[in-house]
């Protein structure tokens, strides 16, 4: 019986090793899952310990005064991978805190592979030494991040594009959305915090576009029933209407002629 132990803390990163726990367990029956996560990956079969992926923060004051708390579950988890030995420990994009859990599985024998890597090469390559010193193998989603990463000490397998798998089976757009004159999609982003934070700034956007082009229509979608709520919330304060889609964040972009996009994912 093969036993993984995965951490992801953001919602795409949920994401990807969900689909990722899904394949495994096509080709491995009886695997056990276990670790930090969130509803995804608890729905593809794992044991949350932690949902990291709904107390997910942003910014440098609230990171600071969750440290406590991350701390806490860095004890805990060092506290599981003692009793239950996983075969090995995949660690899910979200660099910040799981290369802490890369080394207690290092200094315990357990081997570290790191799915979805952090992009060294563009923003910190001098970091690379410390990160392969780390993990054992890295699982990349760029082509050339397999030879960049090999050539500094780190066996990597390019293993293709999460999103590209997603993108494949992503709805179309509906009719209805298509049809309108000039819909455009306001997206702040996945995490709670960067709902809060980028919704007003995107609205104050959506009022002036309306200013310029009354026949504009705005439209949203998140996969959280929560985020969903406070998207509504934010419009009716704004006195935007915004069409809600439920889930269906592709079939906005698909829809519309253009989106207020927050960096990352999407």
């Amino acid at each position: 019986m093969t036993r993984l132990f995965l951490s992801a803390g953001d919602t795409s990163g949920d994401q990807h090793a969900a689909r990722l726990v899904t394949a495994l367990a096509g080709r491995r029956p009886g695997l056990v899952v276990e670790g930090l996560g969130g509803p995804e990956l608890a729905a593809a079969g794992a044991t949350i310990h932690e949902d990291l992926v709904d107390a997910n923060i942003m910014g440098i004051g609230p990171a600071l005064a969750a440290l406590p708390h991350y701390f806490g579950v860095l004890r805990r988890m060092a506290g599981v991978l003692d009793a239950r030995r996983p075969d090995a420990v995949v660690l899910v994009d979200f660099p910040g805190f799981n290369l802490f859990v890369a080394r207690l599985a290092r200094r315990r024998g357990i081997p570290v592979i790191y799915f979805v890597t952090p992009q060294l090469w563009a923003w910190a390559p001098w970091r690379v030494a410390r990160f392969a010193r780390a993990v054992d193998e890295a699982l990349v989603i760029l082509p050339f991040e397999a030879a960049w990463f090999a050539a500094r000490g780190l066996p990597a397998t390019f293993v293709g594009h999460p999103l590209l798998d997603r993108l494949e089976q992503a709805d179309t757009a509906d009719a209805d959305l298509a049809a309108r004159p000039c819909p455009v999609a306001l997206l702040p982003g996945s995490r709670p915090r960067e709902v809060r934070e980028h919704m007003p700034a995107l609205l104050e956007v959506a009022r002036g576009v309306l200013r310029a082009h009354p026949e504009a229509s705005f439209h949203a979608a998140h996969v959280d029933d929560r985020a969903r709520e406070a998207l509504a919330a934010a419009a009716r304060d704004a006195g935007v209407d915004l069409v809600l889609h439920g889930a269906r964040v592709h079939a906005v972009m698909a829809g519309c002629r253009a989106a207020a996009v927050a960096s990352g994912t999407a």
